[in-house]
């Protein structure tokens, strides 16, 4: 997602992971954080970043280095913004999945005063013997995990300061 925040959510995928959880039973683990924080100057919010990303294991890749980057940079202007990760294997031909999302919206006033609001998903899952993914499973998971991340967000932030959400 591009900073200004828009997200595009398949509606196809979120059923099809519903209809998929539901006959999968125990199998399927989610598990989500929520967390919203006012801070004072850049640097508070850089800090607080820092205090957040070790439990979002993004370090070991670029490109979650790259997520936490564009967070800070964000934290420096004006306005409202989202930034969203996701790293989701639901792998053709395999039996187990793992997949994490995080959505961070951030709104910095007038005042310099800054807003970071997360929603971290991440969810797991093991097939039935003699089951397997197929090559939509990663993008219907990714869909599902958008949505409860926007639901979890329409709780935490005005409207003013969410994503662009547009479902297909």
């Amino acid at each position: 997602m591009a900073n200004g925040g828009q997200i595009t959510i398949r509606l196809s995928g979120v059923e099809s992971v519903e209809r998929h959880r539901r006959e999968a039973g125990a199998a399927w683990q989610h598990t989500h954080v929520n967390g919203s924080r006012t801070l004072s100057t850049e640097n508070d919010a850089k800090s607080y970043i820092d205090t957040l990303s070790p439990a979002w294991d993004l370090s070991s890749s670029v490109t979650g280095r790259i997520f936490i980057a564009d967070i800070k940079a964000q934290c420096t202007v004006v306005g409202s913004g989202a930034i969203d990760h996701v790293h989701v294997e639901f792998n053709e031909g395999t039996q187990t999945g793992t997949g994490k999302y995080i959505l961070v919206a951030i709104h910095v006033d007038n005042f310099k005063r800054i807003t970071i609001s997360y929603t971290y998903h991440e969810v797991s899952d093991r097939l039935k013997p003699n089951w397997v993914y197929t090559q939509y499973a990663t993008g219907a998971v990714t869909d599902w995990l958008k949505s409860k991340a926007v639901k979890n967000l329409q709780g935490m932030v005005p409207s003013s300061h969410r994503p662009s959400i547009t479902y297909v």
